[in-house]
């Protein structure tokens, strides 16, 4: 669980620096292996913390243009805000009518001792995977530099010539 400390804590920052291995971790893509690590700024004024870091994980996949698996270090931007024991969320929780963005914002309790940003990293990580997966060796490069033996700037077969002349 990456969990943070809330409960206690003064006005301030406080460096966060947390670590866990992805196989103790429901529920995480498989492309994840190692451990994820979650580092950042936790800022305390009054009612109302305010987490602004980074997760980071190792992640294992496919090139699409290639299909060779390579290794690709996976960084997710991770930002929370907490209120705590907010008599105007818990009323507006009650009757059904939300003012606070419930997007950006998490209601604790004061009572809290901690919170697990496990399921916020695991949603952030997953979505910062890239939908084109490309191998770092093939990046930047065209097709040609890629596999220069299925370039058309070899010689075309005689067959196929007469294919240049169809007009669509």
């Amino acid at each position: 669980m990456l969990q943070i400390k809330t409960k206690g804590l003064k006005n301030g920052d406080y460096e966060i620096d947390e670590t866990e291995n992805t196989e103790k971790l429901e529920d995480l893509l498989p492309e994840f292996f190692g451990d994820i690590k979650l580092t950042g700024i936790l800022t305390k004024s009054d009612r109302r913390l305010t987490f602004n870091g980074k997760a980071e994980c190792d992640a294992k996949m496919f090139c699409d243009i290639s299909g060779e698996e390579y290794i690709e270090r996976i960084v997710a931007d991770i930002n929370v805000i907490f209120i705590i024991n907010n008599e105007l969320y818990f009323a507006q929780r009650e009757s059904g009518q939300f003012d606070i963005d419930m997007d950006t914002e998490i209601a604790l309790h004061e009572d809290d001792f901690f919170y697990d940003l496990t399921q916020i990293v695991r949603d952030e990580l997953s979505l910062a995977l890239p939908m084109k997966r490309v191998s770092p060796a093939y990046r930047g490069k065209d097709f040609a530099e890629c596999f220069p033996q299925y370039s058309a700037k070899n010689e075309i077969d005689d067959r196929w010539e007469k294919l240049k002349d169809i007009k669509l």
